[in-house]
């Protein structure tokens, strides 16, 4: 929507966080808000009090918009960008910057845990998320204490626990494009110290775009996933928590389709499907998606923690373990037939563990200190079938690319606070870390041998690769209470995402030694800020400024027939105001809008992914009608401004975003049932969230792109027992 620009998106928020300072402190009377409890500095604290940029949303919101995965939630949090790639590559941005799509031998400057297991790999990040306590989305340098990945920021994903009674819920949802959802848990208390939980859920959802020659409505996703959780006091000073969680994430078809046709090349090739809309005119013989794409996930994730208490000091070892098989075939040329495909597997294990020590006397100084290990093992073979018919074979003949890698990951680290005085505190903190990685790489050509993929793309033989880094990185902040309700702070965090292997990468000369190998990328990330609470309690406001400076930014570059890789240097800067305003027993609001000018710091262009504008403005109403039944609103308004889908400013900037998502809602007073009507995206704007380069090399200068899902309104009914 165009008529949505930069400067009424600021005002709008403004003014809706502007009551917050208006009201008059002292007569103001309305309930507080309730105090949100975080753990992502590994402690318990309150969200107040932490000097770092970090929004939180709770199970009941994500069940309020059928929030069901890491894409879906990306809406609801300012500066926050999720996309993906016809492959499943993903693009997470914080703040304008974002790690690349294609490469999966790439790290991601944006590590996700769940209850505390790191996902090394970003396949991971596209689980679904259920049964959660909340999620913390948490905006700047985190290497210190979260340590590997986390060089923009960090995603904590935290579950319910089991509770001390037997109860729980179960939830259904229908959808308008056909198709259901089921999530449910309970707790099952054994005895007073061993307590255990069991959650799920199923989907069957079909997407709002319809495939015209397959007669789907896509992306499918067929998914389900099972988690058992136990806690046990073993004694008065030791507890033990257990989480084992297995699923499986099955999507079939995706949106993508050529975005305009201005020199009418794709209609002089029979190609009619040119507008970014709710169709598309597509199918594909590879794999068992009935003529769409296809990707297959299984995935398992095991966690162990120990806490032993001490008279002053908590020691806690945390023991992980995750892996998943992966089954991809990706029709990426967007017509009917089979021009350019992917056909990827891959299998991948890691094992981690962490043993540290925290203080918990609450004196002068607060340290927490530890020793973390990781290991992971990741084997990918993909096909690449390229068949336009060009003379000269020129963009025809498969190939095969395969890459082993082992990654070895040791640190230290250790922190402290120093309580300087009753309202001064400064804390700091180093990690030292050591990354070992092995690969071997290999690329072969297969029948029919063309120039394509014997010259322009040479097979070369199985190459040992190695790579190392020794990493200090740290962070450092400063806070001062200028009263007992406001707070500010400096802080600075420096953190490095190890280099490695472009597997994806063109290696022309057939030398992956050579041409495959990408630099580390450093972040230095700066931030002043305050954190207030207002109206006696009532509301809180929250600002930070920031800036990023990125040496090395890691960038692939997807031409239509390449994949370029390389490091460029880039920074980021602006700022974040959020806010949250309990106005009365029934009704809330909270809203939050970012600011990130992004580009290399050499050429000027625009980083990919890196809208300059993200903002959202909520509310949340609950009116008695009767003396049985509640009546529930709940409503949220997101703009973004336009965005790059490729580096370099490679293919035009697409079109800015406004979306509002309702949900209506009844239930008895003590809400142990509830009937919901969703309505996503009722605005039914459409625009851009990933796009390249089109395939087809007789169509120059035409783009692939997939858009945001359409209007699709939802049901849903929740049971608590």
């Amino acid at each position: 929507m165009k008529s949505f620009e930069k400067k009424p998106l600021v005002f709008a928020t403004a003014a809706a966080l502007s009551p917050l300072l208006m009201l008059p402190m002292s007569s103001y009377s309305a309930p507080v808000l309730e105090e949100v409890i975080i753990t992502a500095q590994k402690r318990d604290e309150s969200l107040s009090d932490v000097p770092i940029s970090i929004s939180v949303m709770d199970q009941e919101s994500l069940d309020n918009y059928q929030v069901d995965d890491l894409f879906d939630l990306a809406n609801f949090i300012p500066g926050m960008v999720f996309s993906r790639a016809p492959d499943d590559g993903l693009v997470l941005s914080f703040r304008g910057v974002a790690s690349v799509s294609r490469n999966q031998a790439y790290e991601q400057a944006v590590g996700v845990f769940l209850d505390g297991v790191f996902f090394g790999k970003g396949r991971l990040y596209s689980a679904g998320i259920y049964d959660l306590e909340r999620t913390e989305m948490i905006m700047g340098t985190q290497s210190t204490l979260l340590g590997k990945n986390t060089s923009v920021g960090a995603i904590s994903l935290v579950t319910k626990k089991p509770g001390t009674e037997i109860g729980g819920y179960t939830q259904v949802s229908l959808s308008e494009h056909g198709g259901y959802s089921v999530k449910g848990a309970i707790d099952l208390p054994i005895s007073d110290t061993l307590r255990t939980r069991i959650a799920g859920y199923y989907s069957e959802l079909e997407g709002a775009t319809e495939n015209e020659l397959t007669g789907n409505g896509v992306p499918i996703d067929d998914n389900y996933s099972i988690r058992f959780s136990t806690s046990w006091d073993v004694s008065d000073s030791v507890s033990l928590d257990f989480m084992y969680q297995t699923g499986q994430d099955n999507k079939t078809g995706d949106t993508f389709q050529l975005d305009g046709d201005p020199n009418g090349l794709a209609a002089a090739l029979g190609i009619t499907d040119s507008k970014l809309d709710d169709k598309i005119y597509k199918s594909t013989n590879f794999g068992p998606g009935d003529g769409d794409s296809s990707h297959d996930i299984d995935s398992n994730i095991a966690n162990l923690v120990i806490n032993w208490t001490l008279e002053n000091h908590v020691i806690t070892s945390q023991t992980t373990y995750a892996d998943y098989d992966l089954a991809f075939f990706d029709d990426v040329d967007v017509e009917p037939g089979d021009y350019l495909a992917f056909i990827r597997e891959e299998d991948y294990s890691q094992y981690s563990q962490e043993i540290r020590i925290a203080s918990t006397n609450g004196e002068k100084l607060d340290y927490m200190a530890g020793l973390y290990y990781f290991t992971s093992d990741w084997e990918s073979e993909e096909i690449g079938y390229w068949d336009y018919p060009v003379p000269g074979d020129v963009f025809e003949g498969p190939m095969l690319n395969t890459i082993e890698q082992d990654v070895d990951y040791y640190a230290a680290f250790v922190s402290g606070t120093w309580h300087i005085s009753d309202r001064l505190r400064l804390a700091a903190g180093l990690r030292y870390a050591e990354e070992i990685k092995e690969a071997v790489m290999q690329r072969s050509a297969i029948e029919p041998f063309t120039l394509w993929n014997t010259i322009i793309n040479p097979p070369y033989p199985a190459t040992p690769l190695d790579y190392s880094e020794y990493m200090l990185n740290g962070n450092a902040n400063l806070q001062y209470d200028l009263t007992p309700n406001t707070m500010i702070y400096a802080s600075y965090g420096n953190g490095t995402k190890t280099g490695g292997f472009a597997e994806s990468n063109t290696i022309p000369t057939g030398n992956p030694d050579l041409e495959a190998r990408l630099a580390a990328e450093t972040v230095d990330n700066y931030e002043i800020g305050f954190k207030s609470n207002l109206l006696d309690g009532a509301a809180i406001l929250n600002a930070a400024i920031y800036y990023i400076d990125i040496t090395d930014l890691q960038k692939t570059l997807f031409t239509g027939a390449e994949f370029l890789t390389g490091n460029a240097d880039a920074r980021s800067y602006g700022f974040d105001i959020s806010g949250s305003w309990q106005a009365t027993d029934n009704l809330s609001f909270n809203g939050g809008v970012v600011y990130a000018d992004a580009e290399e710091k050499d050429s000027g262009l625009k980083l990919d992914i890196a809208p300059e504008w993200t903002g959202n403005l909520g509310i949340r109403f609950e009116h008695a009608i009767s003396d049985s039944f509640l009546l529930g609103l709940n409503g949220n308004l997101r703009h973004r401004s336009g965005q790059f889908a490729q580096p370099k400013e490679g293919i035009p900037e697409g079109d800015s975003l406004t979306t509002l998502d309702i949900t209506a809602s009844i239930s008895d007073m003590e809400e142990t049932w509830k009937l919901s009507l969703i309505g996503r995206n009722l605005t039914d704007d459409i625009a851009q969230e990933f796009g390249y380069p089109y395939t087809n090399p007789l169509t120059p200068g035409l783009i692939s792109s997939a858009s945001n899902s359409p209007r699709t309104m939802m049901v849903q009914f929740t049971y608590n027992f």
